[in-house]
């Protein structure tokens, strides 16, 4: 292309995405990135607008951004998301283990490696020490703090999963996953 103007057609891009046009959005961002191969933003953009879309293509955005950026948090901890929702859960946590060593107090990789224990290979004990781990650097993260009490009702600790879920409601009325949690519980009775 003869007038390479990588930044104007990402602007652009956003814009699109912005009024959820994300087909405009998309050609935006690849015509930027095609103007420069090395443009990350646009790179992370197509990758994300692909996760949300549950585009495979997404995959190898994300990639391609982690092969030139390394360092880049955001592109390794939106494909490991991406893995993580379309089980390939093995990947997932290899690449949350690379962003702990990158970011080893960051609450919400410890969260989502809890979570991915929990809910892909039911293995309760892991899954409570991530959340324990989450809740020590972030003592009011309150989705950790629920998956904690899930993790307890899953592992027949039912008094104790009670109590977290209570905690859950002292902190945020009406989180609806612990009134849930707690109505479960009741109908155990």
């Amino acid at each position: 292309m003869k007038n390479q103007h990588p930044d104007e057609y990402y602007l652009r891009g956003m814009k699109f995405l912005a009024r959820k046009d994300t087909v405009s959005a998309l050609k935006n961002f690849m015509i930027a990135r095609d103007q420069d191969e090395n443009f990350f933003e646009a790179l992370y953009q197509i990758g994300v607008v692909y996760s949300a879309q549950h585009n495979p293509l997404a995959i190898d955005f994300l990639q391609d951004a982690i092969k030139r950026f390394p360092n880049s948090f955001v592109s390794r901890y939106q494909l490991a998301l991406y893995l993580q929702d379309h089980n390939a859960v093995d990947e997932a946590i290899a690449h949350y283990d690379t962003l702990l060593t990158m970011q080893p107090e960051n609450s919400h990789i410890y969260h989502n490696l809890g979570y991915v224990h929990l809910v892909y290979l039911q293995e309760y004990e892991q899954a409570l020490s991530y959340f324990d781990a989450a809740l020590t650097i972030d003592p009011n993260y309150i989705d950790a703090l629920y998956n904690k009490g899930r993790t307890l009702e899953e592992m027949g600790q039912y008094l104790t999963a009670r109590d977290i879920y209570e905690q859950v409601l002292d902190k945020q009325t009406n989180y609806p996953l612990a009134v849930e949690g707690l109505n479960r519980l009741d109908r155990r009775k």
